[in-house]
């Protein structure tokens, strides 16, 4: 006898067939999801643009150096969630750099061009935040952290100087592994300036090889330019003066046009008054550029780039930092008048979508705060910054053109 016949037993067995394959498609259903929360929970993905944003703290400017001014997607608390934002992409004034406007000369007006070379990790960029008082350009312990040329505007009194900071100069049988119009882009800047200042560790030139710094000087000859000697990081030479003596004489013999010579600390910021004074000596009679209150030309959008760049040298190890590709995909002003920024992340490998990620989001999540905490700095105004990791497939992109 052939049960199946009965339509009740029939019944009762397509009943218990399609109860066990729901249940089986439910529990499949819910591993999934369960996989994919754990998997965005490690690496702590920020929402999209299309989720709301759920956040009902907004800390103010008024304390300096205060990392709750920091509002990352990484710190969302629970609250009532507010409507899905409309992402803007950054406008003409973030982008452009800073045009000066017509201003009023301050009488007798001075101004000196000055170009600021050294090898890698000297230490230009940080006596140039110092001598202007504020981050003008980003530093790390990671040699070529300047890719290209930052201008910075000292004005006092009735004198301005512009100092156009240069990456590292590189010599030519390491050229090879780096972009040309980096390997340039110092000695280009000397068609354009009065003077130069070089930078040089003066740790370093002490107790290890000056091959670099000599053939850095050897090369200025041909420029006909007077030239200033900045020996950067003297309190670790204890300011024995007598060493300082004799590689201040090293370099002289290297360069004709080597006019003087100031002990710094870039870092303590020593010897800064010294140096301000000698280069503002060599100011010829000329209208300022500039007006006194700005200190750069550099736009708002290249501003967040190098925030980031920085935070990512710093956190990150080896090659990895210098192959990052960086995507503004959102710039929007909201209600409150803080800034929200979002940023896509392009690595080359999954692998290393990894890494930059961090284990549970601890590399994301640092460099986020960090950045977004010189941000509040240079902007003075809340900063929300969200930061997107993806891995880029340049075999598409290029079929994709």
């Amino acid at each position: 006898m052939n049960l199946f016949r009965d339509p009740l037993i029939l019944g009762r067995s397509l009943q218990l067939m399609y109860h066990i394959k729901f249940s089986n498609s439910l529990t499949h259903c819910n591993r999934h999801y369960s996989i994919m929360s754990r998997a965005k929970k490690l690496a702590r993905l920020l929402p999209s643009i299309d989720e709301p944003i759920i956040d009902n703290e907004v800390s103010s400017i008024g304390k300096q150096n205060d990392v709750s001014n920091v509002d990352s997607a990484n710190k969302v608390r629970k609250g009532r969630s507010t409507p899905p934002l409309l992402m803007q992409p950054a406008g003409i004034t973030a982008t452009l750099p800073k045009i000066p406007s017509k201003f009023i000369q301050p009488e007798d007006p001075r101004l000196l061009k000055v170009a600021v070379l050294g090898t890698p990790n000297a230490g230009k960029s940080t006596l140039l935040n110092a001598l202007l008082g504020e981050v003008i350009s980003v530093v790390s312990d990671k040699a070529h952290t300047t890719r290209e040329r930052i201008l910075a505007v000292l004005s006092e009194g009735n004198t301005q100087i512009l100092f156009l900071d240069t990456p590292g100069t590189v010599l030519s049988n390491k050229r090879t592994r780096l972009n040309r119009g980096l390997i340039n882009a110092s000695w280009q800047s000397l068609v354009e300036v009065d003077h130069v200042l070089v930078v040089v560790d003066a740790h370093r030139a002490a107790y290890h090889s000056t091959y670099n710094e000599s053939c850095l000087f050897d090369r200025l000859n041909d420029y006909e330019l007077p030239v200033t000697l900045a020996l950067n990081k003297v309190d670790l030479l204890d300011n024995n003066d007598q060493l300082l003596q004799n590689v201040y004489l090293n370099f002289k013999e290297k360069c004709h046009y080597l006019k003087d010579t100031v002990n710094i600390s870039a870092l303590k910021q020593q010897g800064l008054s010294l140096l301000k004074e000698q280069l503002f000596s060599y100011a010829y009679p000329q209208d300022w550029v500039y007006p006194a209150e700005t200190k750069s030309e550099m736009a708002d959008l290249k501003k967040v780039e190098d925030f980031v760049r920085a935070e990512f040298l710093t956190s990150l190890r080896s090659y990895l930092p210098y192959i990052i590709k960086q995507e503004n995909v959102g710039w929007t002003v909201l209600e409150d008048g803080s800034l929200r920024i979002d940023q896509v992340i392009y690595v080359e490998r999954e692998s290393q979508e990894r890494i930059v990620i961090g284990k549970k989001g601890s590399v994301i999540k640092v460099v986020t705060r960090r950045a977004c905490k010189a941000m509040v700095a240079a902007f003075k105004r809340p900063v929300r910054l969200y930061l997107t990791v993806k891995v880029r497939n340049e075999e598409k992109i290029r079929r994709s053109m």
